[in-house]
């Protein structure tokens, strides 16, 4: 008996069975990819449950957790040179996921001078995000583009723009890469 005079109702229990539409990992290849950039695409998309829905695309190596990419793209710079298995799904929200993740086996085999090359060409343009982008880009990837960096500093003297980043690279990187030689620039 309640405190008001009243009798408590007896305990109803319901069961509720719901459907909820989860979003959709998207591939256009399936089959083994070779990345020679430090800065990589993956080849798939996050489609959403619902047009209002908003779908990211996370992806995880190994047992590791899910991890979000930076706009569809993917840093390899952690990686060494090597084979790895990634597994790409969509996600809604921080727990609505497509249960079953895209396999691909990345061969992830950089090339520096394909790495250089490609921030060169943005360097030398009009568009100063694109150079800032390259820029940026450059300095992250590692000590691997230190004797290509070294190799084109050499030839290129012209542009202002390509010569500040190539010498930062150099600043940062130079001597560790150069460790063995006795050191730096």
């Amino acid at each position: 008996m309640d405190p008001t005079g009243g009798t408590a109702p007896e305990i109803v229990t319901r069961r509720v069975m719901a459907t909820v539409a989860l979003p959709k990992i998207m591939a256009m290849m399936p089959g083994p990819v070779t990345v020679e950039d430090v800065i990589w695409t993956p080849p798939v998309w996050a489609k959403p449950s619902d047009p209002k829905e908003q779908a990211r695309v996370v992806y995880r190596t190994g047992d590791g957790g899910w991890e979000n990419t930076s706009s569809g793209r993917l840093s390899m710079v952690p990686l060494k040179a090597g084979t790895y298995e990634f597994e790409f799904t969509a996600q809604e929200y921080p727990r609505f996921r497509d249960p079953v993740p895209v396999r691909l086996k990345v061969t992830y085999a950089p090339d520096p001078r394909h790495i250089v090359a490609k921030r060169m060409a943005a360097l030398e343009g009009e568009d100063r995000d694109q150079s800032s982008k390259a820029r940026k880009e450059l300095l992250e990837a590692g000590p691997l583009i230190v004797p290509v960096v070294r190799e084109e500093l050499r030839k290129r003297v012209d542009n202002p723009q390509v010569r500040e980043a190539f010498e930062a690279v150099l600043e940062k990187y130079g001597k560790a890469a150069a460790g063995e030689k006795g050191g730096g620039k």
